[in-house]
């Protein structure tokens, strides 16, 4: 296949690679701490290249997460690192985290997943 092909289709070298992460904010969270707790997760994923799309609303959040640069992957490294911030962050009750898949051409490996616990 064209290199040019591969690209359109995001094949190959231009696979785009991301993780999911699910969980639960604390119950206590709302208002403007909330609003500063969701910056900061947001700040976090900036700070190492990645960017999320999905749902961050109390009480749950579902975001998957991909590189900030197009055809691009996010990297293991930087996956660990968000998986360290979020553990440490005491805003956040549970959570859990896919391993990386194919972002255009696989599902989301934690729809077959159960939520985390309450």
């Amino acid at each position: 296949m064209k290199k040019r092909t591969r690209k359109k289709r995001h094949l190959g070298e231009f696979r785009m690679m991301g993780f999911t992460i699910r969980g639960r904010w604390r119950p206590e969270l709302v208002g403007h701490k909330f609003d500063s707790v969701t910056d900061e997760f947001l700040d976090a994923l900036v700070d190492r290249g990645m960017a999320c799309g999905g749902g961050l609303g109390p009480p749950d959040f579902h975001v998957v997460v991909q590189s900030l640069r197009q055809y691009s992957s996010t990297t293991q490294e930087g996956r660990t690192q968000m998986m360290s911030w979020m553990e440490s962050c005491s805003d956040i009750e549970s959570f859990v985290a896919s391993e990386t898949w194919d972002l255009c051409y696989s599902s989301d490996p934690l729809d077959r997943v159960r939520r985390p616990a309450a």
